[in-house]
């Protein structure tokens, strides 16, 4: 699943917050940060950590390929990149807009790369063995995915390859029982304030299986609206036991709309909104773009509209760093927008949505009542046809004017 960027400078610098320097091992860098990813105001201290460790204890002489795993803005596979230029170095993420500013980062600090990768953890992982692969490990993954990940690295590294990996110190314990249960061995470790560092090797057993297995959590029935549908749901995204408000809101909007043929769902989570209209339908003919930045909602939403009985060519993935860079025509175009602190999305996103829509169209948003109400009180071209609130948030169904 090789990410190839779709967003151009200009566009990517309005995602940009602060621009740090960073010192590594003699070199000097500097790295763009979004508020819209992790670490956004400074290389964080974890990162730092990990990076000295391996200046000290890898002979980096010997290393030749190197996965960031979770790379996030980078900072890790361009340290590496830069110091050690005979490193190859490959990236992966699950989020497009990390990708995208990856690049950047990429480019700015005149590291080569080999490839970027857009991918749910194991499940985009390619088919070779890498010298030292490298990894913050996002404490927000949850455990049971962090436990798999940290088992199953080893299937991903050479022989005498080395994994090097960062946690935050309360799931220390949680690693080092991982990593135990690999038959790992701990080569170093070191406890910095926060986080701790673990260097480990493991014999490779089978390659595990690339797919969703690690993140999956609940298989839940849900019903809204006498429509009724039954999915599975992994750790990492919300919704994985019942609706929130704002799928809630928008449901109600859709229940009594012809949708048509033809359906945009930007962000859509675990796939209750695309399984809701698959539905409805009754097996009538609808196909779905499932579009967004983050690829394991991507994936998930995919899964269980086949699950439901979707032919595949009726499922397509768009993965995109931003809703400014869909394209198409869409009978209905649903949005459930990205929070990105910065953006002006009040100048764009509803403009973007018209250009979206086949003629007599419409589209549906559902956010934050303060959110929804900052894109529509400058916007006269939009005619609100239903509009449903409770609990703070709201859900809009709208048309151009």
């Amino acid at each position: 699943m090789i990410f190839q960027p779709k967003m151009d400078a200009a566009l990517c610098a309005q995602f940009i917050n602060k621009t740090v320097s960073f010192r590594y091992h003699g070199v000097e860098l500097r790295f763009d940060l979004s508020q819209s990813l992790f670490s956004s105001f400074d290389v964080d201290a974890g990162s730092k950590l990990l990076l000295k460790s391996i200046a000290q204890q890898v002979d980096m002489e010997e290393i030749r390929t190197v996965l960031d795993f979770g790379c996030g803005s980078g900072v890790l596979g361009i340290a590496l990149g830069k110091r050690y230029p005979q490193c190859a170095v490959d990236f992966l993420d699950r989020n497009a807009l990390a990708l995208a500013v990856t690049e950047r980062n990429l480019k700015q600090n005149h590291v080569t790369w080999r490839r970027l990768m857009h991918a749910a953890g194991l499940l985009g992982m390619p088919d070779e063995r890498y010298d030292l692969l490298v990894s913050n490990v996002p404490a927000k993954a949850g455990n049971a995915v962090i436990r798999h990940f940290i088992r199953d690295f080893p299937a991903f590294v050479s022989r005498e390859g080395v994994i090097a990996i960062v946690i935050v110190d309360t799931l220390a314990d949680l690693a080092a029982a991982a990593i135990r249960d690999a038959g790992g061995t701990v080569m170093f470790q070191e406890a910095g304030k926060e986080h701790t560092v673990f260097h480990y090797r493991a014999s490779a057993s089978a390659a595990p299986e690339k797919d969703l297995s690690p993140y999956q959590r609940l298989s839940p029935s849900i019903s809204h609206k006498k429509v009724s549908w039954k999915l599975g749901t992994v750790y990492g995204l919300p919704e994985f036991d019942s609706l929130s408000y704002a799928t809630t809101l928008l449901l109600d909007l859709v229940a009594s709309e012809h949708c048509g043929h033809r359906v945009l769902v930007w962000n859509p989570g675990q796939g209750h909104v695309p399984l809701f209209l698959f539905k409805k339908r009754s097996g009538k003919w609808i196909e779905f773009v499932l579009a967004g930045r983050d690829r394991l909602a991507l994936e998930i939403s995919r899964e269980n509209l086949l699950a439901a009985g979707l032919p595949a060519e009726r499922v397509r993935l768009d993965p995109r760093p931003s809703f400014h860079e869909v394209a198409g025509r869409f009978q209905t175009v649903i949005i459930f927008p990205d929070r990105d602190p910065g953006v002006p999305w009040r100048e764009v996103l509803v403009k973007k949505a018209f250009s979206l829509l086949a003629p007599e169209g419409r589209a549906v948003l559902a956010a934050k009542s303060t959110f929804v109400h900052t894109l529509f009180e400058h916007t006269t071209n939009a005619v609100i046809i239903q509009d449903k609130r409770t609990a703070g948030f709201r859900a809009v169904l709208f048309r151009p004017g």
